[in-house]
């Protein structure tokens, strides 16, 4: 990987200094980020702005992350929104998304909700899926920025109908813990199978106490919770990973823990009757299991 993002940086190398706009800026991202070779903020501030001089709407983009994060460039938030404003302006879901949150938060421009909502509808009309998810997590106020549960349940829902599992994730867990309205299990069981019905992991994951219990609408079935969960786990959700190995002791039921135990050993990874212990033995065939996909 590290030879051929070195053979990428040389070929953009070349192609930026023939006049390719994109690849000034394409390149000045490798060089802020230090892929395929050191890091070089000054050639990589100088290129975005050649390239963002040149209309290219990634370079726009990314001239106010680095305002808005002081990377190579003072902190200014005033000149982070402006920037975001310019790539807004061309259609750019990514910054329509990071100017409504500032807007809602007052960061750098006037604080004005019905601006937000503006960049928001504009959003919503794109297909940016990725966006959507990631403003409507800050919306949630999750990091401390800014809380708006109707915007973040509106992305989440866009983002759902566009195909996207992860949306449903998220208004399985709104609902699951009672965010933006009342806490109702069968809304989120809902949710969370619409999005497992698609191969979403995290959402697999997510119904592991709700297999474990019966609640929600679902019956009770250690058995499916387990073969969920370590599918999800295999496939890297942070959501099995919790469940299964940071906190089994405290999340996993003892009918739970012997589902999982029984899939191991009969992997061969756990070389000892499953009785639900759940002991170092068994978190070490867990890591194994991760290991062996």
């Amino acid at each position: 990987m590290a030879g051929s993002d070195a053979e990428a940086r040389a070929l953009l190398t070349k192609a930026a200094a023939a006049g390719s706009v994109s690849a000034m800026s394409d390149l000045a991202l490798m060089l802020e980020t230090g892929e395929g070779g050191p890091v070089d903020l000054p050639r990589a501030v100088a290129l975005f702005d050649q390239a963002a001089a040149a209309g290219n709407i990634s370079a726009m983009r990314n001239i106010a992350i680095e305002f808005e994060n002081g990377t190579g460039r003072p902190r200014d938030a005033v000149q982070a929104a402006q920037w975001y404003r310019k790539a807004a302006d061309t259609g750019d879901p990514q910054a329509m998304g990071f100017l409504a949150v500032l807007y809602l938060q007052g960061t750098g421009v006037p604080k004005n909700a019905g601006e937000a909502r503006q960049w928001i509808d504009k959003l919503v009309e794109t297909e940016h899926t990725q966006t959507m998810l990631r403003v409507g997590y800050v919306l949630l106020g999750q990091t401390g920025a800014v809380k708006d549960f109707a915007t973040a349940r509106k992305l989440f829902q866009r983002a759902a109908e566009l195909g996207d599992g992860d949306g449903n994730v998220m208004l399985g867990n709104m609902a699951a813990n009672g965010i933006g309205g009342p806490r109702d299990f069968g809304r989120a069981t809902d949710f969370f199978e619409r999005a497992a019905a698609i191969g979403n992991l995290n959402a697999k994951a997510s119904l592991i106490p709700f297999l474990m219990a019966g609640a929600g609408g679902i019956k009770r079935d250690p058995g499916k919770a387990a073969d969920y969960g370590l599918e999800a786990l295999r496939g890297g959700s942070p959501v099995a990973r919790g469940l299964l190995i940071d906190k089994a002791s405290t999340s996993l039921t003892p009918q739970l823990r012997k589902a999982v135990e029984q899939r191991l050993a009969k992997a061969g990874l756990l070389n000892r009757a499953p009785d639900g212990s759940y002991g170092a033995d068994t978190l070490a065939a867990l890591q194994a299991f991760v290991l062996a996909k």
